[in-house]
């Protein structure tokens, strides 16, 4: 099977309405910025909104709207509907969707968000801001392969790479679908000498899954990780709106 392309683009005020290239495309959304907050409010239903509202500070509801919004805006030019029209469902885990697909997947961390979007096949993406924070050991002693570990600790500084598995972790497991019943402890990501090749998931059974994955950096400060289930596929870094 031939890889698929994940086209790369930025949403913005302009531009975000364009005709879906078809494949496979992963948007990195800023939050903060006040013409995507206004975009996002405008694109959603009044009960999402109203959910957005539950978040003590203001900034995380706003991020929420932003970040809803622009998944509903972006869905909406492969639906050929109105953002406020889309119905979505969730699995039996708990995943969202939509009837007759694409597939989708939403992160966000702090003041960014990344949306990946796939015609034909389940997807998951996960973005996180490198930064140290003082649970990350007992993460990694808990739920990392010690293959996993030995890697985390020779980085400098070491958080750099915990992040750079951490989401590599996250976006496997939302590629497939099956939530917080596929436990962190199932599976270990073989790691790469450096960003970008050689990443592998194998499960701790002996298993291979059909499974997809790689690095992608959304932004200065933030890892990133993509996962197509049953399919492999590349990150083109274009299209930058």
């Amino acid at each position: 099977m031939s890889a698929a392309a994940f086209v790369r683009r930025a949403f913005g005020p302009e531009g975000w309405n364009r005709t879906p290239c078809g494949g496979p495309e992963v948007w990195t959304i800023p939050l903060d910025d006040p013409r995507v907050l206004a975009l996002g409010r405008a694109a959603l239903p009044p009960e999402e909104e109203a959910a957005g509202r539950r978040f003590v500070s203001s900034t995380l509801a706003d991020r929420y709207v932003a970040a809803h919004g622009a998944l509903r805006l972006l869905l909406g030019r492969w639906l050929g509907c109105g953002p406020r029209e889309i119905c979505f469902f969730r699995n039996a885990c708990g995943k969202p969707f939509v009837e007759g697909g694409p597939h989708f997947s939403l992160s966000h961390a702090e003041g960014l968000a990344a949306v990946a979007i796939v015609p034909d096949h389940e997807v998951g993406v996960d973005i996180e801001r490198v930064k140290p924070f003082p649970g990350m050991a007992d993460i990694v002693e808990q739920f990392f392969s010690p293959h996993e570990r030995s890697w985390i600790a020779e980085g400098i500084p070491p958080e750099g790479r915990f992040f750079r598995c951490w989401v590599l972790r996250e976006a496997f497991v939302k590629a497939l679908g099956e939530g917080l019943s596929f436990s962190l402890d199932r599976f270990c990501v073989r790691m790469p000498l450096d960003c970008g090749g050689g990443v592998s998931i194998f499960l701790k059974d002996g298993g291979v899954p059909d499974v997809g994955l790689t690095e992608w950096r959304p932004a200065e400060g933030f890892a990133g990780a993509l996962a197509v289930r049953g399919r492999p596929f590349t990150v083109y870094e274009q299209e930058l709106l």
